[in-house]
């Protein structure tokens, strides 16, 4: 059985436990539970569902609101995976609430009430709470875990909803500035490094750049400058070839899952362009790969 199988079992149990535990009985919360609960929620997402409701309806009064606020933002999670915005964006604020009644900011969860804006299509609204959350990371010291990634999200949000008002200068502006931030990470220039000595390190990161140069190819094609979103293509192909094909990742890794996805994305995208092109021998190739 493998680690996934294993982790599903392990998940099972401790639903299974949690539900025999009495009505008047509490729970106290740990990391494992979380990370249970994580897993659960990309495969399971309806028993997720339960088995958050079913920690929360047990909690130890004594709990500081640390695991709560990540419940409620993975419940929140959840329901906009499944297009449910209104409990969303319920679960979303009460997580936003527990996090200021701590003294905390939440950046993260207001980039998520950015999301289930922008999935509604209110994208002043979602603009709004994306500006709001750039400026709480911002506000954090560079040193700080995913302050580089979440000014890197908000940006590519805050892009991604200019193209879709038409503001392609302005979105250019934002997906340019994200993979400045994405391409000058120490992890990044260590991939660079690394390649030539014909090895990988940081995959994750490279591919996160890769994103950054697929979302400006994206951009220029609807723009209708398509030579430039060639070049940010073939740029994006560049650097995922290396992750799938020299990183000596297994085809079940994460990384290497979301490297193919995107890489089908990309050739897809080329395919369109080169198909407008005429460029018919070209288009069909890039089509097989996809």
């Amino acid at each position: 059985m493998n680690k996934n199988g294993i982790l599903v079992i392990i998940i099972y149990c401790m639903i299974f436990s949690s539900s025999l535990l009495g009505d008047n009985e509490k729970t106290k919360l740990n990391e494992e539970m979380i990370d249970s609960l994580n897993v659960l929620s990309k495969k399971f997402p309806e028993r997720a569902i339960r088995f958050s409701r079913d920690l929360l309806s047990k909690l130890d009064p004594n709990e500081s609101g640390h695991y709560e606020h990540r419940i409620h933002n993975t419940l929140g999670e959840i329901y906009l995976d499944l297009g449910m915005f209104a409990q969303a964006m319920s679960s979303f604020t009460d997580a936003k609430v527990i996090q200021e009644r701590l003294g905390k900011k939440s950046p993260w969860i207001v980039l998520n009430i950015g999301n289930v804006y922008y999935q509604q299509e209110k994208y002043i609204k979602a603009r709004e709470k994306y500006h709001e959350s750039l400026d709480i990371f911002n506000s954090f010291s560079k040193n700080r875990p995913n302050q580089i990634t979440g000014r890197k999200v908000c940006l590519s949000n805050l892009g991604r909803i200019e193209v879709k008002i038409k503001n392609y200068d302005k979105a250019l502006g934002y997906f340019k500035e994200a993979l400045s931030i994405a391409a000058n990470t120490t992890q990044y220039k260590a991939f660079k490094k690394s390649v030539k000595q014909d090895k990988v390190l940081y995959p994750g990161q490279a591919r996160g750049v890769a994103e950054q140069h697929y979302l400006i190819s994206s951009l220029y094609a609807v723009w209708g400058q398509y030579n430039l979103s060639l070049k940010e293509a073939q740029k994006t192909n560049e650097i995922l070839k290396v992750i799938i094909n020299k990183s000596g990742l297994q085809m079940q890794n994460p990384i290497i899952q979301n490297a193919n996805l995107l890489m089908g994305k990309n050739y897809s995208l080329q395919t369109k362009i080169n198909t407008f092109l005429k460029n018919n021998e070209l288009a069909l190739e890039q089509s097989r790969m996809a």
